[in-house]
């Protein structure tokens, strides 16, 4: 088997850029089509949410604002709720995420596709869904099952316009969010 991986400089491997293989992909004749190797759900960490729908600490104080002690947000005397008749229950969900407590997380798809390249070598790709963003850490597993599904639902049609017909292969799911 000849297989020559990229890796990226902190270490860490890439996929699709130019990993080969001879191997057979378990014996299955390709005649030349995509394969597709393993379907996964992540969750990853959302570094980059949104919490607006909550409100927003300032040093203004706007209708329904709460004046906070500790400096809320770091730095802030107010926090000013998106909807001032919730302001202590949107202040207080704000602080959760503040205190990491609460974080927010994407929720998608990935596909592990091996594509025939010649000479039964094959070139490893990642195909993902278009994920959704901003998915509360404590939305409960019934909801991260149906973005899951949805999740899944996108990669497939994605998947289809790639020539890729079965579909026939367990998902795998990389998450403690989801059971």
């Amino acid at each position: 088997m000849d297989i020559r991986t990229c890796k990226k400089l902190d270490g860490s491997f890439r996929k699709g850029q130019c990993r080969l293989s001879t191997d057979k992909v378990k014996g299955i004749r390709s005649n030349g089509k995509p394969i597709l190797k393993e379907i996964s759900i992540k969750t990853p960490y959302d570094e980059m949410s949104d919490l607006s729908h909550l409100g927003e600490f300032s040093d203004s104080p706007s209708e329904g604002a709460i004046q906070v002690s500790d400096g809320g947000g770091g730095k802030y005397r107010y926090f000013n709720p998106a909807n001032p008749e919730y302001a202590q229950e949107e202040y207080k969900r704000m602080m959760e995420f503040e205190n990491g407590q609460l974080g927010m997380l994407g929720v998608m798809a990935k596909a592990e596709v091996h594509i025939p390249i010649g000479n039964k070598n094959f070139k490893i790709e990642e195909i993902t869904s278009g994920g959704i963003w901003g998915v509360a850490t404590d939305s409960g597993s019934e909801f991260m099952a149906d973005m899951a599904k949805e999740q899944v639902e996108d990669l497939i049609a994605n998947l289809k316009s790639f020539g890729i017909k079965k579909f026939d292969i367990p998902i795998k799911l990389d998450s403690q969010y989801l059971d």
